[in-house]
């Protein structure tokens, strides 16, 4: 469900930026993978499959945080839809910039605690290096990180590389909604339809087909 989760918020991007999902095409072309390593670390700055990191428990000593007293046993978690889309942690953090990821002006997350990381899980020198976090991070990072990112980049480069997909008559602000569940996923309120093309060389493509995507809850089958 996450693999899905995460490979239909990466399909909504490219839906929704043309010129991402050409530069994509154009790096895919010239057999490199650097963006869409982009593309795929910034999709889950901005959405996260995952809306909180798993909860935790409030150790003996109980701890006071911004005058707010959190006993022991108290079960806590972290919002990650926050962490990563906060100004307190990223440069322009509403805006999808995939060269974050790579450029010096961009890549280092603005949070106090962080100490230069751009790794998937966000740990870096200091346990509190904590800014980034999609597979949550530490003792308890998710044991099917490195599964699911090779599963991720397999779909993505064989699509992405193969077929162009032109949603012409999807508004995607206005008809996009985001579910409320532990899986956050996007789903289209309005029926329309996809023209799928197989690429043939770049810029070029044939063997069009309409692909008719009824309204409700983005699934596999979408």
């Amino acid at each position: 469900e996450m693999i899905a989760g995460s490979l239909l918020w990466i399909f909504f991007v490219l839906y929704r930026y043309p010129k991402i999902r050409a530069e994509l095409e154009l790096d895919l072309s010239n057999s490199s993978s650097d963006y869409l390593e982009n593309v795929i670390k910034e999709t889950y700055r901005r959405y996260p499959v995952s809306g909180n990191m798993t909860v935790r428990t409030v150790d003996t000593k109980g701890y006071t945080i911004n005058n707010v007293s959190l006993p022991k046993g108290t079960p806590v978690h972290l919002h990650l839809w926050s962490l990563h889309n906060t100004k307190r942690n990223w440069d322009k953090p509403k805006d999808f910039i995939p060269n974050r990821w790579s450029d010096d002006s961009y890549n280092t997350p603005k949070c106090p605690f962080h100490k230069g990381t751009n790794s998937y899980d966000g740990v870096g020198p200091s346990e509190n290096a904590l800014s980034y976090a999609p597979f949550s991070t530490g003792e308890r990072i998710c044991k099917g990180k490195n599964l699911a990112l090779d599963i991720i980049r397999t779909v993505i480069r064989t699509v992405a590389s193969q077929y162009h997909l032109d949603p012409s008559e999807l508004h995607l602000d206005d008809e996009i909604g985001v579910s409320n569940s532990s899986v956050i996923i996007p789903y289209h309120k309005k029926s329309f339809t996809l023209t799928v093309s197989r690429i043939t060389s770049l810029g070029h493509f044939d063997e069009k087909k309409a692909v008719k995507v009824d309204e409700g809850w983005a699934s596999e089958d979408d």
